[in-house]
This record gives C-alpha cells, sequence and structure tokens, in this order.
C-alpha cells in the first residue's frame, strides 16, 4: 500500500511538473524570457548571436521554437526557420542519449558561404566554436534518433565569394536550393554509424536541376556501409540503385553493387549544358564486385531508347600496386550490335542529334556502315598487352589487334571487302581489302620500328587496282615510307622520308609515274590519255610561313588520239628565304614564268590578293570572299609583293588542260600590292589569244587601286575568225561599294554587234542572317546590233534586297519587236516575274543566243508570269506563233498555254498546232520544273514527221511523212520516251549509204518505251515497186537510235552508187528477197541480204577512176566534224589553217546475190569497155575499215565489149556463151579473174591480100577473136583470127600467115584498123591487084564516125548498132571511082526483160567483076522461155560465100536449145 501509495504520488508530481510547466510556457512572457535564456546560452555555445521569438513546449515531450534566427560570427544569417518542433523521449536522456520521436522545420533557411576555395566556411567557425564548448565525454556518448524528420519548403545557400556566377547552370561555388521537402526516419546516428531511411526528398536548384523524388536507406558503421533501393528520380530519368555493399574483411575489403537506371541528359543540363540535347532516354544496367586486388565488371549494358543500340561491357582489372604498370585487365570484352531493325543511318542521325549540345561531330562512316556487330577484347596491362577489336557489317568486315611485351608491340589490320564508297559517302570509290603490320617500339617516345602492308584490291572509279605494296620504317626520328603499284595501265613508284623536328621538320618526296593511262583507269573521258612524269620534292619547315623548298618535274610527257605533248624542259618550282626573312616563290617552265617577290606571308598571300575587292567593294567582298569562299580580309597583314607572270606562245591549255584557250603569242602579266599603303596596279599584255576560236588580238589590262578607289581599263579586238575584229572598249571605275562601268563594242561589221553603253551598281549591305546583298543597279539605254538585226535596249534598273530581286523597266526593242521583263523574283508566291514576247522572229531570236541544237522558225507573242523563282518556281502563261516550224516541220499557227497546278507543282499545258486545216496537232500535259519531267498527248492529224530527221541523221538520209494517231510525250528532259499509236502516211525513209528511198504509204507505227515498231508494213521504191518490212527502232531517251530492219522484196531498188568520173565502183541494184538492216552506235550500220537480181540491175567498176574499191566510194562525214588545229611555225598564215577530220561510221554490207542475165555488168578498163550479162553466186561484202569483197563465179552469156588503142582502133567485140565466159572474184574486185572470150567479125576482107594465088574476088568473113585472163587490175589480151566458113586451102592461107604470135597480132591489129589483111612484100607479089591502103583507110575512117553517130543516136544499153562500108577501085587504080561497095549494119539487142536476144548483120554488097549484087541478112533470134534450167527457142539465117560461085547462097534453121552446167 506504501508503495503504490508512492508511485502515484510520483505520477502526480510528475503530471503537476507538465503541466505546470506548459501551463508556465504558455504565458507569453515566460516564452519571451525562457527564449531569451534559451539563445543566451545557444549564443555562447556557438559563439554568434542566437534569436527566437518564442519556445512553447510541445505535446507530450518536446518544445517547439518560433522565428529562429543564427547569425554566423560575422553577424550574418546562417540558420533560420518560421518553426522549429523537437519531440524526444524523457528517459534516455537519463542515460545521455537524444531519442527524438519528430523533428519539424518550417520554412529553414541554411547559408554558407566562404571567401575563397581555401577558406573555412561561416558554418565552420560556428561549429568549431561550438565543439570546444561541448565536454569530450558528452560528445563520445551522444546517440541520436528521431522517428521522423521533415522539412517543408526549405532552402540551402552556398557561395563562394570569388568565384564566377553561371546563373544558367550548376555551380558547386554557388548553390541556391529552394523548395526543399523531405521525410528521414533516423534509426541511429552517432559519431561512427548511422541508419536511416530516406522516405521522400523533392529538392531544385536555382540553375533548373530538379530531383522530383529521391529515396532509400543507408546502414554504415567502422567497417561497413549497405544503401538498398535508393532511388532518384527527375523529370524525366530515374537512377536506381539496387543495393551497394563494402565491408572489411581480415584479407581487406569487399565490395559490390547492383544499379538499374534510365537516364535523360537533358535533366542534367544545369550540371552539364552540353547534355541539354540529350533527350533521348538511356537505359544503364551494372552488376559488379571486387576487392582490394581485383574489381569485375560482371555486366554494363547500355541501350538506347530507341534501342538503335545495344552495348554490353565485361571486365576484370587486377590492382598491382606497381607504380609503372599499376593495372592489369583481363576478359575485357565490348560488344555493340544494331537490334530491333535498326539500321545505322538510324543510329548516326540520333547520336548527332543527341551529342551536338557537345560539338561532337560524328563521322559520317557510321551512318553507312549498314548491319553491324562490333566485339573488342583486351588482356593484359601496359607491358604485356593483348587487345584485339571486331566488327562485322553489311559494308565489310574489320580486325584490329594489337600485342604488346614490354618495350615491344606489334599492330596489324585486317580488312575484308570494305565498301570504302559507302562508308565515306563517295561512289568513286569501291571495294577494298588489305593487311596491315607494325612491329617495334611504338609507344615511347622515341618511336622506332618498321611498317609494311598489301592493299589486296581497291576499287576507285570503276577500276580495280590489285596488289599496292605499302613498306615504311621509324628509325631515329626518321620516317620513310614507300608505295609501289604497277599493272598494263599504270606504273607508280612513291618514296617519302620525313625528319619531325620542333622547329624544322624536313620532308622528301619521290614520285614516278610511267605509262600512267588515265582513260583505262578512268580518270578521263578522253579517248587514249596516257601520263608519264618525274616527280621530286623536298622542304623544310613547320608551317606555310617558314617552309622552303623546291618541287622539280621531270620528263613529263602526255598524248591521246590527237596527238603527244612532251615537255623536255624542267619544270621547276622553289620557295626561297628572302631578304625580309619571308618567302619568295619563283615557277619556271616552258608552259609559264610565274615570280612572286617581296615582304609577304604565304599564309595571307591569297587575302592579299584580293585586297582590292576588299577596300573598294567591302560589302560585296564580305559575301564573296568571306561568306562564299571563307577567306579572312579583316587582319593586319603588312604584305608587300609583286607577282610577274610571262605566258609563252603554247597550245598546252588546249591540248592537255582541253580549256579551249591558246595563246599566239608570249603574253605578260605584273600585279603588285602594297597593304601598307592599301594600293594595288596591275597591267597585262595579251597580243594574241583565241577562246574556243575566238581570237582577241591586242588585248590590253590595267588596274589601278589607291585606298579604296579602283580603275580597271581593258582594250583589245575581237572576231569569231582570224581575221580584223570588232574593237573593244570596257571601263570600270569601282569606290565607296559602288561600280561605274562602260562598254564600247564597235564591229567591223556595221550589220554585226554593236554596243555603247553603261551601267553603275551600288551595293549597299550584307545581310549574314539571309545571305543577301542589298544592291542597285541602273543600265542606261543603248541601240545594238544581233545578228544583223538592230535592237534598241531602254535603260533599265535591278535591285536585290532580303532575298528579292526586283526588275523595273527591261525592254528589248526591234520595230514591231519586243522582249520585256517586270516584277520580283523572290521565294515569296505573291512575287511574281512579267515576261512579254511581241512578234518575235524565232529563228532570228535563236540564231541571236546562238541556241544550237534546235531550229524553231515563225512569229512568236508570249506573255509570262513566274512566281517563286528562289524557291518553288512556277509559270502561267501563253505564247501564239503564226508560220510555225519545227526542225523542218511546218506547223502552222501555234497557241500554247500554261497554267501552274499549285498542288502538284508542275505546269499545265495546252496546246494547238493548225496548218490551215491540213493538219491540225493537239497537246495536252504538264510539265513539273522541280523534277524537270514532262508528260504531254499529242493528238495528230496528218502532223509533219521531217523533225525526226534531228534525231535519226545518223540512221537515215531523210524521214518525212504525217502522222495520225496518239502519242504520250514523257519522261526527264534528259530521258523522254514516246508511247502510243500512229498512222504513217506519205512517209518516206532515205537511206544515204545504200542511197535508196523508201516511201510507206499508209501504215501503222506503234510507240512503246525505249521501242518504236513497224509491223508487216508495205513499202515501195521510187519506181513503184513493192516489199513488204517489220522493223523495230530501239532508242535510249530519244537519243540513242538502234535499228533492226527486217525487209522482203520484189523487184525493188536496193543499192544506187551513181557512176561518176571518179567513182571507181557504182552500182544500180534492183533484187528480189530478204534485206536485214541494223544500226546502232555500237555497231555501226549492218545490211545483210540474200536476192536475186531484177530487171535494171546494172553493176560496174572504173579501172581508169583509181584503185578499185577505194572505200571513197560509201562515205559518211559525222555531222559534228572535229576541227583540228595542223601545228605549223608561229605565224599568222599557218596558224590559221584548220582541217575537217572525216569520221567514218561503220558500215558493213553483206550480200548473197544470185546474180541473173536480168543484171547488166559494166567494166571499163583500159583499153576495154563493156557490158555483160550473165548469171552466178555472187557473195559480196563491204565495211568502212576493210573495203569491198566479192566471193563466187560470174558466168558471162552475152554482151559486147569495146575495144579501144589510142583512138586508132575502137571495136565492138561480141560475148557469146558458147564461149565458155566468165569471171572468177576471189576477194577484193581488183583480183578478179577474167576468162574471157570475145569475138568481132570483119564481114569481107579479101584473101588475096595474103595470097596472090587466090582469086582476088575471094572476100570472106573473118572473126577476131580476143581472149581476156588475168586480174581486172591486171588484164592480158591475147589475139586470134578465124574463118567461120571457108575452104581448107582458104584456112590453110590464114593459117600459115599467122604462123607466129607476131604475125596473128599484126593481122588481127589490121583487120580491125584497115578492115582486110596485111600483105607482106614477097618479091614476086604484084601490088597493083590490091587494094590501095587509102581506101583501107578511107573505110575505117567512115566506119568510125557512122559508129560513134549510131551510138549517140540510140544511147540505150539494152540495143547497140554498128555499121561497116567498104568501098575501092581494083585493078583501074582509080581511088575515084569505087567499083566495089559494101554497106552493112550490126545489130545487138536484149528485149523483154532479156527474154527476146536479136543479132545479126544486114545490109548490101556489089561487085563489078562478078557483076553482081545482094543483100546481106544474117540474123539470130532467141527467145528464152525458161532461165533455170535455161530453155530456149533459136532461129537463124546465114549466107553462104562460095569461092568459086559468083552468087550468094543463104542457109536458114530454127530450134529448141537446152543447156545446163556440168
Amino acid at each position: 500500500m506504501k508503495t503504490g501509495k508512492a508511485i502515484h504520488i510520483i505520477l502526480i508530481a510528475i503530471f503537476a511538473a507538465i503541466m505546470g510547466s506548459h501551463l508556465l510556457l504558455n504565458s507569453k512572457k515566460l516564452q519571451q524570457e525562457v527564449a531569451g535564456y534559451a539563445g543566451t546560452i545557444l549564443a555562447e555555445t556557438l559563439g554568434t548571436e542566437v534569436f527566437t521569438s518564442n519556445i512553447e513546449l510541445a505535446h507530450p515531450c518536446g518544445i517547439s521554437i518560433n522565428d529562429l534566427l543564427i547569425h554566423d560570427h560575422l553577424g550574418d544569417t546562417l540558420i533560420s526557420a518560421s518553426k522549429a518542433v523537437v519531440q524526444f523521449r524523457i528517459l534516455p536522456l537519463l542515460n545521455g542519449k537524444m531519442d527524438i520521436t519528430r523533428v519539424s522545420l518550417i520554412n529553414p533557411y541554411v547559408n554558407i558561404y566562404r571567401q575563397d576555395l581555401g577558406s573555412a566556411t561561416n558554418l565552420g567557425s560556428t561549429l568549431v566554436h561550438a565543439s570546444s564548448a561541448v565536454p569530450e565525454k558528452e560528445k563520445s556518448n551522444l546517440i541520436l534518433r528521431a522517428n521522423s524528420v521533415y522539412i517543408k519548403n526549405g532552402k540551402f545557400k552556398y557561395n563562394v565569394a570569388n568565384q564566377e556566377q553561371t546563373p544558367d547552370s550548376f555551380n558547386a561555388s554557388h548553390i541556391s536550393l529552394d523548395k526543399i521537402t523531405t521525410t528521414i526516419s533516423l534509426k541511429y546516428l552517432s559519431t561512427d554509424s548511422i541508419n536511416a531511411r530516406l522516405r521522400k526528398l523533392t529538392v531544385s536548384d536555382h540553375s533548373g536541376l530538379a530531383i522530383t523524388n529521391m529515396s532509400g536507406a543507408i546502414k554504415a558503421g567502422r567497417d561497413n556501409i549497405l544503401v538498398n533501393s535508393l532511388i532518384v528520380s527527375t523529370n524525366n530519368s530515374k537512377i536506381n540503385i539496387n543495393r551497394f555493399e563494402a565491408f572489411n574483411t581480415p584479407s581487406g575489403y569487399v565490395w559490390n553493387i547492383g544499379l538499374l537506371s534510365s537516364v535523360k541528359g537533358s535533366d542534367f543540363s544545369a550540371l552539364l549544358p552540353q547534355a541539354e540535347t540529350i533527350d533521348n532516354s538511356v537505359s544503364i544496367a551494372l552488376t559488379a564486385e571486387g576487392n582490394e586486388k581485383i574489381y569485375n565488371i560482371n555486366q554494363f549494358n547500355i541501350v538506347s531508347e530507341d534501342n538503335s543500340f545495344d552495348i554490353d561491357i565485361t571486365a576484370s582489372v587486377l590492382n598491382n600496386n606497381d607504380g609503372i604498370a599499376p593495372y592489369s585487365i583481363s576478359d575485357f570484352s565490348i560488344e555493340e550490335g544494331v537490334i530491333a531493325g535498326k539500321t545505322t543511318a538510324e543510329l548516326h542521325t540520333m547520336l548527332t542529334e543527341q551529342l551536338s549540345g557537345f560539338g561532337i561531330t560524328i563521322p559520317g562512316i557510321l551512318a553507312n556502315i549498314g548491319d553491324s556487330e562490333t566485339l573488342i577484347s583486351l588482356d593484359g596491362n601496359i607491358d604485356k598487352l593483348n587487345a584485339v577489336a571486331e566488327i562485322a557489317s553489311s559494308a565489310g568486315n574489320a580486325k584490329l589487334s594489337i600485342k604488346s611485351n614490354n618495350e615491344k608491340q606489334n599492330i596489324s589490320i585486317l580488312g575484308s571487302n570494305i565498301e570504302l564508297g559507302r562508308l565515306l559517302s563517295n561512289n568513286k570509290l569501291g571495294r577494298c581489302s588489305l593487311q596491315m603490320n607494325a612491329d617495334g617500339n611504338l609507344l615511347s617516345p622515341s618511336l622506332k620500328g618498321a611498317f609494311s602492308g598489301n592493299i589486296s584490291n581497291l576499287v576507285f572509279n570503276n577500276y580495280v587496282y590489285n596488289n599496292i605494296s605499302v613498306d615504311g620504317s621509324v628509325l631515329n626520328d626518321t620516317i620513310r615510307t614507300s608505295i609501289a603499284y604497277n599493272d598494263s595501265n599504270a606504273n607508280i613508284f612513291a618514296e617519302a622520308k620525313v625528319l619531325p623536328d620542333a622547329t624544322d621538320t624536313y620532308a622528301a618526296i619521290n614520285l614516278k609515274l610511267k605509262e600512267i593511262n588515265l582513260t583505262n583507269l578512268n580518270l578521263s573521258s578522253r579517248d587514249s590519255m596516257i601520263v608519264s612524269a618525274d616527280i621530286v620534292a623536298n622542304s623544310i619547315g613547320n608551317t606555310i610561313d617558314d617552309i622552303r623548298g623546291k618541287l622539280t618535274v621531270d620528263s613529263l610527257s602526255y598524248c591521246d588520239l590527237d596527238g603527244e605533248f612532251n615537255i623536255n624542259e624542267q619544270i621547276l618550282l622553289t620557295i626561297e628565304e628572302n631578304e625580309y626573312n619571308r618567302r619568295d616563290v619563283f615557277l619556271k617552265s616552258s608552259i609559264a614564268n610565274i615570280d612572286i617577290v617581296g615582304d609577304y606571308k604565304l599564309s595571307t598571300l591569297p587575302n592579299s590578293f584580293v585586297m582590292v575587292l576588299d577596300k573598294t567593294l567591302p560589302t560585296l567582298s564580305e559575301w564573296l570572299l568571306k561568306s562564299k569562299l571563307g577567306l579572312n580580309t579583316i587582319h593586319n597583314s603588312t604584305d608587300r609583293f609583286v607577282v610577274d607572270i610571262q605566258l609563252p606562245p603554247t597550245n598546252f591549255y588546249k591540248n592537255v588542260l582541253h580549256i579551249p584557250l591558246e595563246l599566239g603569242e608570249a603574253a605578260s602579266m605584273q600585279y603588285s600590292v602594297n597593304r601598307n599603303s592599301n594600293t594595288a596596279n596591275a597591267t597585262a599584255l595579251i597580243p594574241d589569244v583565241s577562246i574556243n576560236d575566238n581570237y582577241i588580238r591586242n588585248g590590253n589590262i590595267t588596274l589601278d587601286s589607291d585606298n579604296g578607289k579602283t580603275d580597271i581599263n581593258l582594250t583589245g579586238n575581237y572576231s569569231a575568225e582570224f581575221k580584223p575584229g570588232n574593237k573593244i572598249l570596257v571601263s570600270v571605275s569601282a569606290a565607296n561599294d559602288s561600280i561605274k562601268t562602260n562598254v564600247q563594242w564597235n564591229s567591223v561589221n556595221k550589220d554585226e554587234l554593236n554596243i555603247n553603253t553603261s551601267a553603275l551598281t551600288i551595293f549597299e549591305e550584307f545581310n549574314r542572317e539571309n545571305d543577301w546583298i542589298k544592291s542597285r543597279h541602273q543600265l542606261s539605254g543603248t541601240g545594238l546590233t544581233l545578228n544583223n538585226v538592230d535592237w534598241n535596249l531602254s535603260p533599265f534598273h535591278i535591285a536585290t534586297d532580303s532575298g528579292k530581286i526586283s526588275i523595273d523597266n527591261f525592254k528589248l526593242a526591234n520595230k514591231d519587236q519586243s522582249i520585256s521583263a517586270d516584277g520580283l523574283i523572290s521565294s515569296i508566291p505573291t512575287d511574281s516575274l512579267h515576261i512579254a514576247f511581241d512578234n518575235i522572229d524565232l529563228e532570228n531570236a535563236f540564231n541571236m543566243f546562238n541556241i544550237g541544237g534546235v531550229s524553231f522558225k515563225g512569229m512568236a507573242s508570249a506573255d509570262i508570269h513566274a512566281i517563286s523563282l528562289l524557291e518553288a518556281p512556277a509559270f502561267f502563261g501563253n505564247l501564239t506563233a503564226d508560220n510555225f516550224s519545227y526542225m523542218g516541220s511546218y506547223g502552222g499557227h501555234l497557241e500554247i498555254e500554261g497554267i501552274w497546278n499549285q498542288e502538284l507543282e508542275c505546269i499545265d499545258i495546252n496546246a494547238l498546232m493548225n496548218d490551215e486545216d491540213k493538219a491540225t496537232t493537239l497537246f495536252e500535259g504538264y510539265y513539273s520544273p522541280k523534277n524537270r519531267f514532262i508528260d504531254i498527248d499529242i493528238d495528230a492529224n496528218r502532223t509533219d514527221l521531217y523533225f525526226l530527221n534531228t534525231f535519226t541523221k545518223n540512221i537515215f538520209r531523210e524521214v518525212n511523212g504525217k502522222a495520225i494517231g496518239n502519242i504520250r510525250l514523257f519522261g526527264g528532259l534528259q530521258t523522254l520516251d514516246l508511247e502510243g499509236t500512229a498512222i504513217l502516211e506519205d512517209g518516206v525513209l532515205d537511206q544515204g549509204v545504200l542511197n535508196t528511198r523508201f516511201i510507206i504509204r499508209h501504215d501503222t507505227l506503234t510507240f512503246q518505251p525505249g521501242k518504236m515498231i513497224f509491223r508487216d508494213v508495205e513499202f515501195y521504191d521510187e519506181r513503184g515497186n513493192k516489199g513488204l518490212l517489220m522493223c523495230n527502232i530501239d532508242h535510249t531517251d530519244l537519243i540513242d537510235f538502234a535499228v533492226n530492219l527486217d525487209a522482203y522484196i520484189t523487184n525493188m531498188q536496193v543499192l544506187n552508187i551513181p557512176k561518176t568520173e571518179s567513182t571507181d565502183l557504182f552500182a544500180n541494184v534492183f533484187a528480189t528477197g530478204s534485206i536485214n538492216l541494223t544500226t546502232s552506235n555500237s555497231t555501226g550500220l549492218i545490211v545483210k541480204a540474200d536476192a536475186t537480181t531484177a530487171p535494171g540491175t546494172t553493176f560496174g567498176y572504173n579501172l581508169s577512176a583509181g584503185p578499185v574499191a577505194d572505200n571513197s566510194f560509201l562515205k559518211i562525214v559525222d555531222a559534228n566534224s572535229v576541227e583540228i588545229e595542223i601545228k605549223e611555225d608561229n605565224t599568222e598564215k599557218k596558224r590559221n589553217k584548220k582541217r575537217t577530220k572525216e569520221v567514218n561510221t561503220d558500215v558493213q554490207l553483206s550480200f548473197n546475190i544470185d546474180c541473173t542475165d536480168d543484171a547488166e555488168i559494166e567494166l571499163l578498163m583500159d583499153p576495154l569497155n563493156g557490158t555483160v550479162r550473165g548469171s552466178g553466186q555472187i557473195r559480196a561484202d563491204y565495211s568502212n575499215k576493210q573495203g569491198v569483197s566479192l566471193l563466187g563465179r560470174y558466168n558471162v552469156t552475152n554482151g559486147l565489149c569495146n575495144f579501144s588503142l589510142e583512138n586508132l582502133i575502137r571495136k565492138d567485140f561480141k560475148f557469146s556463151d558458147s564461149n565458155n565466159s566468165y569471171v572468177t572474184f576471189n576477194g577484193h574486185p581488183s583480183t578478179a579473174e577474167l576468162n574471157l572470150h570475145t569475138i568481132h567479125t570483119v564481114n569481107s576482107a579479101s584473101l588475096s591480100d595474103l595470097d596472090v594465088n587466090l582469086s582476088s574476088d575471094n572476100n570472106v568473113r573473118v572473126n577476131c577473136l580476143m581472149d581476156i585472163s588475168g586480174t581486172v587490175a591486171s588484164p592480158s589480151l591475147a589475139f586470134n583470127i578465124e574463118l567461120p566458113q571457108g575452104s581448107q586451102e582458104e584456112k590453110e592461107a590464114i593459117k600459115s600467115s599467122t604462123s607466129t604470135e607476131e604475125q596473128t597480132n599484126l593481122q588481127f591489129m589490121y583487120l580491125l584498123t584497115m578492115g582486110r589483111f596485111y600483105s607482106y612484100d614477097y618479091a614476086n607479089t604484084n601490088v597493083s591487084t590490091s587494094p590501095s591502103a587509102m581506101e583501107s583507110f578511107f573505110n575505117n575512117t567512115v566506119n568510125t564516125q557512122i559508129n560513134n553517130l549510131l551510138s549517140q543516136v540510140i544511147n540505150n544499153n539494152n540495143f547497140t548498132l554498128s555499121g561497116n562500108v567498104t568501098a575501092g577501085s581494083y585493078l583501074n587504080n582509080d581511088p575515084a571511082n569505087l567499083t566495089d561497095k559494101e554497106f552493112e549494119g550490126i545489130m545487138e539487142a536484149h528485149l523483154l526483160d532479156n527474154r527476146l536476144l536479136l543479132n545479126g548483120n544486114f545490109g548490101y554488097r556489089e561487085n563489078a567483076m562478078t557483076n553482081t549484087s545482094n543483100l546481106i541478112s544474117d540474123f539470130e533470134v532467141e527467145w528464152l522461155l525458161f532461165k533455170k534450167p535455161r530453155i530456149s527457142l533459136r532461129g537463124y539465117n546465114k549466107n553462104n560465100d562460095k569461092y568459086f560461085s559468083k552468087t550468094s547462097l543463104t542457109t536458114q534453121g530454127v530450134g529448141i536449145v537446152y543447156e545446163a552446167d556440168f
């Protein structure tokens, strides 16, 4: 009872004490006194001032302090809070422990600062003082627990006074945190351990860094630390440390960590401003463990938010505790791959965007690498290292290996099928495979080693370079290397030596180029371009301003199809140190000599060259030199120099560089600059230069610039040919951003161009934001003559400003013709340029502006509006033209309307072409300027097709006709095509090589993409003979045409080579059969035929015209003939010589000909000329490269040959099929073998001239036989004589008189010239019995004249008629009394398509001695029934001369003849 009572009393006392203190503390006066007392105690403890407004008791046990303010030792605010509540348990206090159940801080503020990074903070000074006031024993026993620590709307500041402020980024020297709200559970806190859980924390810094939530648990003691579930969240990031643990063991500390986070860099831009652009999240997973000796990274995985990359890293790191190699790495591995269907292009785009804030440029190679996997492995340390990096991708495979062993390293690189062009975005590069190795001490400051390698293949410009060898070494700070390559198109050897030095680096290069075929290497489009040269260079220096050296080029040679160009003299470039300790540059060569001497720096030389522009026109200079060319013209250069250029006469620029420039005489130029005085002067004397065959003579250019004022004058004479030229005078004055220009052009011919005008240009300002110059341009009016037409140009203005170009009052007029323009050129859709054409002569306009390749005629007017020309050009307007023709085709009246289609961004086109209702053509479609694409539907009604000649001139000499149908023209401007169907009427295809003209009267032509098709088209030659053709005309973009034509013909003309005095071969071939004609740019023209000759066919060759089968009879001259300069002495007359190079298009003709006697062959070979008919199989081939080739045998059935000798003999010889005459062709026509037998009949010759014992009235018919053998080029003639009818005695007389070849030839020639036998002068010869020589001469002369007259009157190759007159006075020797007379006509005819053959003699004979007279009527008629086999009906009548009879008897006959070859 007593104990219980005591307890009750104690409890009541305690309760009373508490209640009493509560009542007391609720007294405001007492609260203020307690607050003052507590503040005094705290101030003494902290050594500073402490203020509170009052202190209240907080239930059940605790205090509440209001308006707490603690100053630091300098009197500034250190800590403040509007309210601080601390609740605790009482009993633990008795044991020296602080057991706090709850702490609340409302609007707390902590202000910490220091003067510099090395000084103490105001908080540190205060805590030092407080620490000294607490007994040591109490320090060690202080244990703090708090179930809940709550802070609301707290602020924290930390500043280092002497550090720079950075308001927009986090600064560790200037921290300002606000809106701090947190809840903490402090389970245990002592001087050496802590156990706490952060339940929530939000805070933001003035820089923008904000933590939206932070939570986690920490437990730490003297030998261990454990962090669990530590989560830090920002707006878009979350860092989650699942577990971090570290603790001591007897063998040392052990640790492990597990982390899984998602981080967006832009959340931390306050800490790292460059991270502002990283707005993609990256997931990071890490698990690692280790101890004092080894660190194991079991997993380190980084994955991008869009899965464009995935990186895995694993490694083990060993701590060696070695100062030289403190760490060793083993099992190091990095694997990277593109996943989830992403491409490296997407990865490149993502990384470029995300890392742009860091200024990091991601190599473009990454975008092109394609699907890839990367593996990096590493083992060892810096002394003993084995590292491998491998990448496998769709762009190739590569492997890098590094092996290190103490002071020796080996590096190897292996690449396989690496697509360099794809990786480097260079379409000139292709695949590459290589292997490189380097050995030596490669990591020490003093390099020592060797390297070698082989580029097994490298594709550049579609050429494969195989086995490029590379070797080199590094020794004693000297680097040497060599590269060698050799194949059939290039022999290259290069070696270099470099000795690096801090002040003067030495470098030397030796390059040998031998027969570099730039064409085959695809480095030049010109045919067979080959270059050789030896190049040696050496230099000393580290910068461009201290470099000295020399470069020489020896044995420079260049050749192509146009010739060879050699520079035998050495080309020498030297850079020498001069008296100003600067560099002088000298170039010496036979092409140009250039000296640059003075006081200047090479680095500032380019800027000093353009100093004139910078000083005179600063606005233009800023735009052109700085913005466009990147030259920095604003610097304090003191350059003073003179440039002297001497150019000798040369065609080097034209023949080697293929720049259309040629110096006829030496030219000189001088240019001096003084940056100190801002002056510049230049002169150029160019006596004679041609540019694209336009000549400028007596050219003189001067420039004077002084402190921003520049004057330029140009004078000279210009002409398109080498003749007195037009006088040119141009003067330019520039200053203060303005240019005044005067131009005078005085033509020698007043009908040509004459100009006298001036212009003013003012540059006002350059706007860098839109990259535009504000300027004004004014051109004065002038009269001018263009292409023999007088024009007047009115004054007009042009202005540019902020993306706009305005044109005001431009007008060019000639009487009723005019061209005008007004308006704005810009990228704004509401701005437009109005262009008007009024009554313009199209032909003159195209000639005036030198627009080649097209031909238009007519008078045209147009009204056009162009909008947004600088952004998305749009056009609309209309055009009309009268008497319009295009490419030679007449169209009549033309109307075109164009309207801009905004939706499709194209011009809708509607047009009508009308030729007075004879022909109409409708056009409807569109043109896209953006895509340069056209699509037009053409409705043709007898539209003239002559314009096709522009495209087909290399195939046909002429194409013509009318088209009816619907055709679509579409494609890019360089890739046009056609499709549709059209009826072709009155079509003409004139083939120039065959010289034949074919007519298509009415048939269908089909157009398909890349092709024009004729199917089963009837066509005719000019004589109306019909054939059937199928033809495909393939083309590429209506430019590169290829024809494949098959034709089946009947009696059509297929070849026509006219006969001229200079033509060696001539032909007019009509045939029945098949023909195939193909032509293309790659094969040329190929014609193949299998045919049988038809009536009207003639063929011949003329040896008197020159060598047989010279290719000149078929020659095609390219329309674009090439003009080549003949290298001559340097005189005006010789230098101006030109010649036209004729380009023979490849032509191949191949004819299999079945020759019939419908064909007539004519031979013209001195002394024989004639025509024959026959049959045979002949193969005729021709090419412009190989000439003509004939193979086969031609059997002569009939014909006539004229034999002439020095105008004394001109007799016709007949061919006969009975004589077995033929010609064998073995190739070249001149080698054709002849086996021809001909006959000429002398109808009456007296045998008494041979033998006086024979009766003088024995006049007999004599056959003069001529055999032709040998070749066409070298024919051989053999003569003989026979009597077709005669007695044995007569024949013996002939035989005895022609026993030798000489006698035979004598009698043969005498019979031809005199018409009689030659009488030998035997001793007993009675010469009075023979006719006189006068009679024979008279007879021969009369016969010759009669025959010439008959041939001129008849003039028909199928019908020949000749005469023979004989008259004499026998025995009485009276030439005036011709008692014996004979008049005879000789006829030969081939009629009715060679089916009717006539051959015969007719006339009258009178003999005074016999007192007889009779008619002569020998004839033969043959009617051909069948050609194969040859069956004919033949009839004849023949006179029979009887030796002893005074009368003439005749014999007649008729029969059927069958002929066959065996």
